[in-house]
C-alpha cells in the first residue's frame, strides 16, 4: 500500500472506509473512517476473512470477484455497487492489481437515510406482510405486519433462517420457488403452510427479485393471509352443494358443510340439532376433538340453544365466562366452552332445532357481520337439506308401508302369498334347503262353508282372523316359522330347521289348539271348529309347485280321512 504522508493525511480526513481484500475474501489492509462507518475497530477486521463479519456482503464480494476472474483482461472493468440499507451502508468495489478488490464503505447521506425510512415507514404502514430474504435464505428485513403476524420483532427475526418460522414439511414446499427467485424470476403462488407455531393458515404471496448490478441479491416477499378468504370460498361452496347437489347424499353434504363452517370460524365442535319439546337430539355432528355421536340426546336446557331459541336470531358470544347472558348456564359448567354461534333453523315456518358452532378457547376477535350472515346462510342451506331429507324419510315411509301392505293379508295381517312368493325363491336359493331342514304344511278349515252359510260371512271372517291368532300363538316358540294367508280358508305355514317329524309334531300343537279352544261369538253360543293339514319337506331337488303339491296331497288324505287330522307326505 502507498506509504506517502499525503496519502496517509487523506485516508485520516476521509469520511469513507477503505478495505483491501484479497482474491480469497481476506481483509489485508483497511483505511479511512473504519471505527465511524463500520462500528468496528481496526485490529478486527485486518486479518479476518470477509465472511467473519456479519456486516459485510460476502455473497456480493465473491460474484464480483468470478467475473473478474472470467474476464481479467476486460476492458469493461467490473465497477459495481451495493446499498445495504440496514446498516445504512454504501458499498463501492474496485477491481484492483492480481484479482484483488478494494472496497469504499460509505455512510449513506441524508437523502439517502430520509429515503430509507420513508421506504420503511411505507412498508410499515402497508396491510400485507413484507419481507426481505437473502441469498442465504434469512431474514433481513420484515414489515410491521410481519412481526405483528409471527409474533417477533425484526430485530429478532434478523439473519434467522426462513425455515425457523415454519415446520419442515412446509419449508420444503417453498424451497423451488426461493430458487427460481433467487434466479431472477418473478414468482407469485396461493398454498397452504403450516407455521412453527401450528397454524395451518392459507397464503398468496409474491417473490420480487432485488438486482445488485447483474446479481440477484435476494428477493421481496409480498405475503396476504388469505385463510379467511380461501375458507369463505370452501364454505360459499358447501352452501351451494346444500342447495343444489343432488348426487352426495344428506350425511355427505351435511358433513362437508359443518366442516368448512368449522375452518372458517375457527371453531372445534359444529351440531346440527334437532328439538322436541325439551328434547334436544344431536342429528349430524363434527368436531375437531372427541367424536360427538348422532343420536346423543340432551336436556334442551343444558344447551346454549337454548338461549338461542330464546333469541329466535343469530346468538353468539367469544366469552361465556364472563358474559352475563351464559352466567351459571349448565352447558358452561358442564363442557366449559368459551365460544359459541347458533341460530334456530325452521321447517314449514316451525322450529326444527339449530345448527351451532363452539369451542372451549376464546376466541380473539368478535364475531363480525359477514360471519353472522354466512351462519344464517348456512341455516338456509341446512332447512333445505332438512327438509328434502324429512320429504324422501316419509316417502320412504309411505313406500315402504305399501310395499309391507302389498305383502300382508288385509283380513288377518299375516303375510300373503305374495310375501310368500319371495320367501320362496329367496329360500330356493339358500343352503338351507341342500340340507333337507324345511318343512311346509297346509291348513284348511272343516266344514268352512257349512259355518259361512249358518252364520253369515262376517261370522266367517271373525273365524278365519281367530284361527290365524291361534296358529300364530303356537309358531311364536320357534324362531323363523311364520304362516301366511293364501285364499280363503287355506293357510301356508312354513317350518324352518326341523325334520318331517317334528314339523308333524308342531302341526299337531295347532290341531289340538284350534280343536280345544271355542271361538267366542257376540250373543251367540261359543263355536267350535277343526282342521285339516297335510305336511311335507323340502327336498334337494324340489321346487315350490312340487312341494306345495306334496303338502296338497296330504292336505287331501287329511279331509278324505275323516279331517280333523294332520297327514304326511314323502
Amino acid at each position: 500500500m502507498p506509504e506517502k504522508a499525503w496519502f496517509k493525511q487523506v485516508m485520516q480526513d476521509s469520511e469513507d472506509a477503505y478495505l483491501f481484500i484479497s482474491k480469497d475474501s481476506m481483509i489485508e489492509d483497511v483505511a479511512g473512517a473504519i471505527q465511524n462507518v463500520l462500528k468496528v475497530p481496526r485490529k478486527e477486521l485486518v486479518g479476518a476473512a470477509l465472511s467473519d463479519r456479519d456486516i459485510l456482503r460476502a455473497d456480493f464480494l465473491k460474484s464480483f470477484i468470478a467475473e473478474s476472474v472470467k474476464a481479467p483482461c476486460s476492458s469493461d472493468k467490473k465497477n459495481d455497487a451495493y446499498l445495504d440499507r440496514r446498516n445504512q451502508l454504501r458499498w463501492k468495489y474496485y477491481e484492483a492489481r492480481d484479482g484483488n478488490v478494494v472496497a469504499k464503505v460509505s455512510r449513506m447521506n441524508t437523502h439517502l437515510e430520509a429515503e430509507e425510512a420513508i421506504v420503511d415507514q411505507l412498508a410499515d404502514a402497508l396491510p400485507m406482510m413484507i419481507t426481505y430474504v437473502d441469498r442465504n435464505w434469512c431474514f433481513l428485513f420484515n414489515n410491521k405486519a410481519y412481526e405483528e403476524f409471527i409474533g417477533l420483532t425484526r430485530e429478532e427475526l434478523y439473519r434467522k433462517p426462513v425455515s425457523s418460522v415454519m415446520t419442515e414439511e412446509s419449508f420444503k414446499k417453498i424451497v423451488p420457488r426461493f430458487e427460481r427467485a433467487l434466479s431472477g424470476e418473478r414468482v407469485n403462488y396461493e398454498d397452504r403452510l403450516t407455521l412453527a407455531d401450528g397454524r395451518s393458515l392459507h397464503f398468496n404471496v409474491s417473490y420480487i427479485p432485488y438486482f445488485i448490478g447483474d446479481e440477484v441479491g435476494g428477493f421481496y416477499a409480498v405475503i396476504n393471509d388469505v385463510s379467511e378468504y380461501s375458507a369463505m370460498i370452501n364454505l360459499l361452496k358447501g352452501i351451494h352443494n346444500a342447495v343444489n347437489r343432488t348426487d352426495i347424499d344428506t350425511q355427505e353434504i351435511i358433513s362437508n358443510l359443518l366442516r368448512d363452517a368449522l375452518d372458517y370460524l375457527g371453531q372445534d365442535i359444529a351440531i346440527v340439532s334437532q328439538v322436541v319439546g325439551d328434547q334436544y337430539t344431536i342429528m349430524w355432528s363434527e368436531s375437531k376433538e372427541a367424536a360427538i355421536e348422532p343420536g346423543t340426546v340432551f336436556s334442551l336446557g343444558d344447551t346454549y340453544c337454548r338461549l338461542t331459541l330464546n333469541h329466535d336470531d343469530v346468538f353468539h358470544t367469544i366469552d361465556a365466562g364472563n358474559d352475563i347472558r351464559f352466567s351459571g348456564h349448565p352447558c358452561y359448567e358442564t363442557f366449559g366452552l368459551e365460544t359459541y354461534i347458533g341460530a334456530p333453523v325452521r321447517i314449514n315456518g316451525i322450529v326444527w332445532g339449530t345448527v351451532n358452532f363452539s369451542s372451549a378457547s376464546h376466541r380473539v376477535k368478535p364475531f363480525s357481520d359477514i360471519e353472522v350472515e354466512l351462519v344464517r346462510l348456512i341455516v338456509g342451506a341446512v332447512e333445505k337439506v332438512v327438509t328434502q331429507f324429512e320429504y324422501l324419510s316419509q316417502v320412504k315411509k309411505e313406500r315402504d308401508e305399501m310395499a309391507a301392505l302389498a305383502r300382508k293379508d288385509q283380513l288377518t295381517g299375516l303375510p300373503n302369498r305374495a310375501y310368500l312368493n319371495e320367501y320362496v325363491d329367496m329360500l330356493v336359493k339358500s343352503p338351507d334347503v341342500q340340507h333337507a331342514g324345511i318343512c311346509l304344511a297346509v291348513i284348511d278349515i272343516d266344514h268352512f262353508k257349512t259355518i259361512n252359510d249358518t252364520y253369515g260371512h262376517d261370522i266367517g271372517d271373525q273365524v278365519i282372523i281367530w284361527l290365524s291368532e291361534r296358529v300364530t300363538e303356537v309358531l311364536r316358540a320357534r324362531a323363523g316359522d311364520f304362516a301366511a294367508r293364501v285364499g280363503g280358508e287355506e293357510f301356508v305355514v312354513m317350518i324352518n330347521n326341523s325334520s318331517l317329524e317334528v314339523a308333524r309334531s308342531v302341526m299337531e300343537r295347532v290341531r289340538s289348539k284350534i280343536e280345544s279352544t271355542p271361538i267366542p261369538i257376540e250373543e251367540a253360543s261359543p263355536l267350535h271348529i277343526t282342521i285339516s293339514s297335510g305336511v311335507t319337506q323340502w327336498q334337494p331337488t324340489d321346487t315350490y309347485p312340487h312341494v306345495f303339491k306334496r303338502a296338497d296331497e296330504a292336505l287331501y288324505e287329511a279331509k278324505h280321512g275323516g279331517r280333523n287330522q294332520v297327514c304326511v307326505s314323502q
